[in-house]
């Protein structure tokens, strides 16, 4: 199995936005010479944090309110998304 680590930092105009970073990645990985399998992206802080979250729940309430917690979440995410994203439409 092949590895590589790239670690990219981006400057933003706006404390949000939205940016493709595909080429990007895509220099990462032709950089590293692999063909074929998958890129992860990762925010480390906020994966912890879910971490806790998702232990604390599974811990203390069981496993079914650890899944309504992660889709709830989702739906937040999803929602906060499509309305950034209506937004930079109308800019």
């Amino acid at each position: 199995m092949k590895t590589h680590t790239a670690y990219l930092t981006f400057n933003t105009k706006k404390r949000h936005e939205i940016i493709d970073i595909t080429d990007e990645v895509e220099k990462c990985r032709a950089a590293a010479g692999i063909d074929e399998g998958m890129v992860l992206e990762a925010n480390h802080f906020g994966l912890l944090a879910a971490s806790v979250i998702a232990g604390w729940l599974w811990q203390t309430q069981g496993a079914q309110w650890t899944f309504y917690a992660a889709a709830t979440f989702s739906a937040f995410a999803l929602v906060g998304l499509l309305s950034v994203r209506a937004k930079a439409a109308t800019e």
